[in-house]
């Protein structure tokens, strides 16, 4: 059970909540003088130092006191360490500091026999439709789209129906992948007529194992494919057709390509839209890689192993990755569109409040404007930013990326501004119903309300 997090006390602290059956730990630690910092959390069995993690994941009730961006919490996997069978000892610390809370937990075979059930990727809770016929689908139209789902409470909203349509709309033989298996009664009904196949597996290695165990279940489609699409429902949309996005990028020189990249820890796609093309699917580094990933259950192997991986590998082995929306272009533009986002900021109702009398509302530089400027010395300097939150109205504005990443409207974890201006840039700028917004954010429990646009005086 999740403990509630102190109001004030000053320096870093956190919780180690719980120790699962399956021997994952999870909890929280934050630092009130460095509130927009991810802290390390080292992890302790019997006192002894055993494994690090860092708690960057969001959590709504540490969003709801305060605690800096809300993304704190932290999940690590203990499992292949308690191999003996007796109680260990789980303690947390962060900065020399203990986390509250020590949990015991019996290791041993039983525990090794789960960990090793959570991490096998082909093991479905349930399959609707033939994947026979699935896969011979996908080979006669020669294109797979495999789209990993997770919705706690198994909803279907009209952005997945829009996107399998769009996806079925260019060709595409698909998948829809669901980890975890709450009210599936409820996601049946609503999920069995939007896919050629719909396959519900446990909630376990994100998106990268959901990919990966359909990548298994059609193991002898992929070589007969000229293009393979790995998506997920992180991103909202398609704001404009998919084919824009597809044909161009069928024509680019490349081997694979997604809609935006990144050069956070590694130069990577980001993964929420990839696309393999023939040469990437006949290439043994594609299938080394799929054959070797080791399906890790903490979400920074994930980006490590799995997002930043599968670029990193498929580069060494000379293929050629390529970006719809290119992130040097994209900060470029942005960096030209600054001025006028001072302009906006320093002249904005939030800005009316000067810190001291007198002085004139242009030397005032508001949140809005510190958070440009320090995004744009951020860009100069050369330190990587995450291009969907910090850029994502240019996105849509000047590249016609058709998705917007949903927690960036659901949590905005690094606090972007003129997110209210989504509802204003989809009425100019695309054809994607303001409803379909709106009904995301009333149906995710903890979402932030709709945001307001900014209102220039």
């Amino acid at each position: 059970m999740s403990s509630s997090p102190p109001v004030s006390t000053e320096g870093p602290r956190g919780y180690l909540d719980e120790v699962s059956d399956s021997g994952v730990a999870s909890g929280w630690a934050f630092d009130s003088t460095a509130p927009d910092k991810s802290l390390t959390v080292e992890l302790c069995l019997d006192g002894e130092p055993a494994l690090s993690t860092i708690a960057d994941l969001f959590r709504v009730d540490l969003a709801s006191k305060n605690m800096g961006t809300g993304r704190h919490g932290f999940r690590a996997d203990l499992s292949r360490l308690l191999v003996d069978d007796r109680p260990y000892a789980i303690s947390a610390r962060t900065s020399g500091v203990k986390l509250k809370t020590v949990v015991t937990v019996r290791g041993g075979p039983a525990l090794a026999n789960e960990r090793r059930t959570v991490h096998e990727p082909g093991r479905f809770l349930h399959v609707e439709h033939e994947p026979a016929l699935v896969a011979r689908l996908a080979r006669s139209r020669r294109r797979l789209a495999i789209v990993a789902y997770y919705q706690a409470q198994g909803r279907v909203f009209d952005y997945h129906r829009r996107i399998l349509q769009d996806l079925k709309n260019q060709g595409f033989a698909t998948v829809l992948v669901r980890n975890g298996a709450e009210n599936l009664a409820g996601f049946l009904e609503h999920a069995r007529a939007l896919a050629d196949l719909v396959v519900v597996r446990e909630n376990a290695g994100f998106d990268f194992s959901a990919w990966l165990s359909v990548v298994e279940l059609l193991r002898d489609t992929l070589e007969e494919l000229d293009e393979l699409v790995f998506a997920n429902d992180s991103v909202i949309g398609p704001l404009f057709p998919l084919r824009e996005a597809v044909t161009r990028m069928a024509a680019a020189e490349c081997d694979f390509w997604g809609m935006t990249d990144s050069w956070g820890r590694a130069y990577h796609l980001q993964s929420y839209f990839l696309c393999f093309k023939q040469r990437a699917l006949r290439s043994s580094a594609l299938g080394d890689y799929l054959r070797s990933y080791r399906h890790p259950l903490d979400k920074s192997e994930v980006i490590d192993q799995g997002e930043v991986g599968l670029t990193q590998a498929l580069l060494g082995a000379g293929l050629r990755p390529a970006a719809y929306c290119p992130y040097l272009d994209v900060a470029q533009r942005w960096l030209n569109d600054l001025p006028r986002r001072l302009a906006e900021a320093t002249h904005s109702p939030e800005a009316a409040t000067n810190p001291s009398p007198g002085q004139p509302l242009q030397q005032y530089l508001s949140e809005r404007a510190t958070h440009y400027a320090l995004a744009a010395r951020s860009l100069r300097s050369g330190e990587a930013l995450n291009s969907p939150h910090y850029f994502w109205d240019t996105l849509i504005r000047d590249f016609r990326l058709p998705f917007v990443k949903k927690d960036l409207l659901l949590q905005n974890p690094e606090r972007v501004p003129d997110t209210g201006n989504i509802r204003t840039l989809l009425a100019s700028h695309t054809e994607f119903p303001v409803e379909s917004l709106l009904e995301v954010f009333a149906l995710t429990p903890g979402a932030l309300a709709p945001p307001l646009p900014l209102v220039v005086a």
